[in-house]
């Protein structure tokens, strides 16, 4: 199991969780938090990896069970975290951190050694459980020092009450020869030494120096800290089109010195005519804080710390910045002029930044604003007959690299003219036709990928179309185009032998026989045919003629479930028969499979398309080009009767041999032979195809 914690608003609301636990038993004991909203952890731990960090108090797990302590950010980043045992079991249930920042915790223990410290109240374990109180000095964690690396050490101290005089403050550092494969140096504080009231003081008290003191030969070079604070910025939007728009800008500090940066500033400036900060920062990683608004106050934006909506330069607190790096996001509204973000910190101690800045940052190129373009003269004509062409001339266009025409069929369309002058001549396409109208648009388009578009529909006129004439639901309840269901007449393409002629409006009725006897692409309406069963093929034959260039599509739809559309599951046919250029009149298979829960207790519906157009057959209603819309009643008989045309049953040893001929039946697949022996039930014993065929069944 792994220890957790979770952080949760005042109204309940959960802000941020995490584990905390390495490859074996972990148990949390204790939360404490200090001012800045930092969260401590304590408890036990059996994992040998994971619970400490590089050059914490105790790095490595010293018995079968450990105390363990973790510090998180308010964010619920992972700060630091250090062992604590000796060679047997220890376990920690309590953990307190005072205004100093140094952290408590306490526990029992069954190890010998490695609990006490010299001078402690209590040095020599006693029996049993003993209990154990510790401190640690969050400033005062060693940090690994590795070759030709600079360290900043940040002390804290409290003199109230130290006589005057000075005092010697130095670095000790445990440094034996390093062999290859050893563990760097660790840096540790300074054997301590007394000065008035105070014992164990941190740092060197001017006696010689010890075996743990740094010691710089005379005329040595000392190794200058250099700054340890930058700050980067990166935008990565490297253009925008016009003003307001929002960008997001990601802010990138880093600290190299090992330690918690306090009470910094944060200097932004933001350029570019018109643009302001569109948030507030958001985002923070790595134990990063920055002062924050209260957004809940009804003056806001105009509270301390806020900068949403502002302009120019901005500075906000930084409480703490963590070692490493850290970020922050924050959203700019774009000026009408190049814009950009600068950062910098201020405000640093000496020991960090020689200066107390860091240094400024920019994005490299800023954000640069792009004007859009500008079309005129683009005007269209209201409508035009089907069949003709439409020519869009007399446009200018400027500040633009690109022009791009398309239509409601087309995605581009060739442009006859130049970029400054653009031309079309556009013949509106089948498709067009059947919608009746053509939508037009020309698109410029500038090196900074800013576009303006400008669009017109022309209608088309007398176009000619065949409807279905099913009852109204079949077309959203509307009775022409569009959405009712309607194909464009094309001369050599139609369903059956007979072609459709033309409707102003769809003719529905209840026996979808409004169109009267030019629906022959079935071979009767109403059709009569057999219902399948359930899970059955049901694969009807229609007729189509084809005595044109272009190659057609049949696609069907049934209303299994008689609900007034051919919109639910298996009411599509399953295939799309190609029907060739210039075939002739041909038969075609459609294949459905009935699903279950089918409706025959009264009238439903057959829908058969036929186009130049696949994908426009395929959509129930809508308009389809070149070809012709048929709708069926398929009244159901159910189940059909078997017409015997003789029957005769002899004795056969001990058993009877029968013998039958039946009618061919229409449309049906199969008869079931039951018999009995009382005529009060029967069983069926045997399924028989229905061929109209001399059958002998033993």
């Amino acid at each position: 199991r792994d220890a957790f914690v979770a952080k949760f608003s005042s109204a309940g609301v959960r802000q941020w969780g995490t584990y905390h636990g390495g490859a074996d038993a972990d148990e949390a004991g204790d939360l404490a938090t200090d001012n800045a909203g930092n969260v401590y952890l304590n408890g036990n731990t059996m994992s040998p990896t994971v619970m400490s960090t590089p050059g914490a108090y105790q790095t490595a797990i010293a018995g079968l069970e450990d105390a363990f302590v973790a510090k998180f950010s308010p964010a619920g980043d992972h700060g630091w975290g250090t062992y604590y045992g000796g060679p047997d079991v220890e376990d920690s249930w309590g953990v307190a951190v005072d205004a100093l920042g140094s952290v408590y915790i306490c526990g029992t223990t069954l190890s010998t050694t490695g609990i006490a410290t010299a001078g402690a109240h209590q040095t020599v374990y006693a029996t049993q459980d003993d209990a154990y109180l510790a401190k640690f000095n969050e400033h005062e964690i060693g940090s690994i020092l590795y070759a030709g690396e600079c360290v900043t050490r940040q002390y804290i101290y409290d003199y109230s009450g130290v006589g005057a005089g000075t005092y010697d403050l130095s670095v000790g550092i445990d440094a034996d020869t390093v062999a290859l494969g050893d563990d760097p140096p660790v840096i540790l504080p300074d054997v301590g030494f007394n000065a008035g009231t105070y014992v164990n003081i941190d740092g060197f008290n001017g006696a010689a120096h010890t075996s743990d003191d740094v010691t710089i030969p005379p005329g040595g070079v000392n190794c200058p800290p250099g700054d340890q604070l930058s700050i980067a910025v990166d935008i990565p939007t490297a253009s925008s089109c016009g003003n307001g728009n929002y960008v997001q800008a990601t802010v990138t500090i880093t600290n190299t010195s090992g330690l918690v940066a306090f009470d910094t500033e944060l200097l932004l400036g933001l350029t570019g005519t018109g643009a302001t900060f569109a948030s507030e920062p958001y985002g923070l990683t790595a134990g990063l804080v920055l002062a924050a608004p209260n957004l809940l106050d009804p003056a806001y934006p105009a509270v301390p710390n806020a900068i949403y909506g502002l302009a120019g330069s901005q500075t906000l607190p930084v409480p703490e910045i963590p070692p490493g790096t850290s970020t922050f996001v924050v959203d700019l509204n774009v000026g009408s002029t190049l814009t950009n973000l600068s950062a910098q910190l201020d405000s640093i101690h000496s020991s960090f930044n020689a200066s107390g800045q860091s240094n400024l940052a920019t994005d490299a190129g800023g954000v640069t604003v792009f004007s859009d373009p500008v079309i005129n003269g683009f005007t269209c004509p209201g409508s035009i007959v089907a069949g003709n062409t439409i020519t869009l001339n007399g446009i200018s266009v400027s500040g633009a690299t690109t022009v791009n025409w398309s239509s409601t069929s087309m995605a581009t369309l060739p442009n006859s003219g130049s970029v400054a002058g653009p031309v079309l001549v556009y013949t509106p396409t089948p498709m067009d036709v059947a919608n009746g109208f053509v939508a037009l648009s020309l698109t410029a388009t500038n090196a900074g990928g800013c576009e303006t578009t400008v669009s017109c529909q022309v209608l088309l006129t007398n176009v000619q179309y065949d409807y279905g004439d099913a009852p109204v639901t079949y077309d959203l309840n509307v009775n022409y185009q569009p959405p009712a269901a309607a194909s464009t007449l094309f001369s050599g393409m139609f369903l059956g032998a007979t072609s459709p002629g033309t409707e102003l409006l769809a003719n529905n009725s209840v026996m979808a026989d409004g169109d009267g006897n030019e629906e022959d692409g079935l071979s009767a309406n109403p059709y009569t045919a057999p219902w399948p069963g359930p899970g059955l093929p049901f694969d009807p034959v229609v007729t189509a003629t084809n005595t044109t260039p272009k190659a057609g599509h049949l696609h069907g739809y049934v209303d299994w479930n008689a609900d007034g559309d051919f919109l639910d599951t298996l009411e599509s046919s399953l295939n799309t028969p190609a029907v060739p250029a210039s075939s002739g009149s041909q038969a075609y298979v459609l294949n459905f499979t009935v699903p279950p829960g089918v409706n025959t207790a009264g009238l439903f519906y057959i829908r058969l398309r036929l186009s130049t157009d696949s994908l426009a057959v395929t959509i129930p209603y809508m308009a389809a080009p070149e070809g012709e819309t048929e709708d069926y009643v398929w009244n159901s008989v159910g189940q059909l009767p078997v017409e015997m045309i003789s029957f005769t049953a002899v004795p056969w040893s001990d058993e009877v041999m029968a013998e039958w001929v039946t009618a061919s039946e229409y449309n049906s697949a199969w008869f079931v032979l039951e018999r009995s022996a009382s005529l009060s039930g029967f069983t069926p014993i045997a399924q028989l195809p229905a061929a109209g065929m001399s059958v002998t069944q033993r």
